[in-house]
């Protein structure tokens, strides 16, 4: 889990380092940009920054918010390099209005930004994959634990139903005087 929360923390650092870098640079509009196109440009970028608020702030948010669920499960690592993955899309979002509206884009700032996405999406789809076919195990196991525990509490309700009754039974015929058998 060290290791995957490692893998997650340095990919968002140099998104972050990528996507600062390119904040810095002043876009210089052009007539060649799209920006030239008011009716395109404003609905796609406001697209774009919605999609980047909630992949860079609440859905990393809500799964580390999560993610006492998530540890039980063998998955706490799994939800870090997700939170990376997730992250690191929504940047690539304010990555994508920075290439549309700039007039000297950093393309190569980009393309550090993708790779690392691209990293920490591969990362995650295989152990993904890994912790779902672990998961399952853990939790046929833990059904198998669990069925044998509900069968054995109605095992022991059933005796005790079966007691109860006994007891109402005798508590009757004392009532009407007769011995108890």
């Amino acid at each position: 889990m060290r290791v995957l929360r490692s893998v997650s923390v340095i990919a968002m650092a140099s998104t972050i380092a990528a996507g600062l870098w390119a904040l810095a640079m002043p876009p210089l509009w052009t007539a060649f940009c799209i920006r030239s196109l008011p009716g395109l440009f404003w609905p796609l970028v406001t697209a774009e920054a919605l999609i980047g608020v909630s992949y860079v702030v609440a859905i990393p948010l809500w799964i580390y918010l999560l993610m006492p669920v998530w540890r039980p499960l063998f998955l706490a690592g799994v939800a870090w390099l997700f939170i990376a993955f997730i992250f690191n899309c929504g940047v690539g979002h304010f990555f994508d209005i920075h290439i549309l509206s700039a007039a000297r884009p950093a393309y190569g700032m980009y393309l550090v930004q993708r790779w690392s996405t691209a990293v920490v999406t591969v990362t995650c789809a295989v152990v993904g994959l890994v912790s779902v076919a672990r998961t399952r195990a853990l939790l046929s196991a833990t059904g198998d634990a669990l069925l044998e525990y509900v069968v054995s509490v109605n095992a022991v309700q059933r005796h005790t139903r079966e007691q109860l009754e006994t007891l109402r039974r005798i508590g009757a015929m004392l009532a009407k005087g007769k011995p108890a058998s």
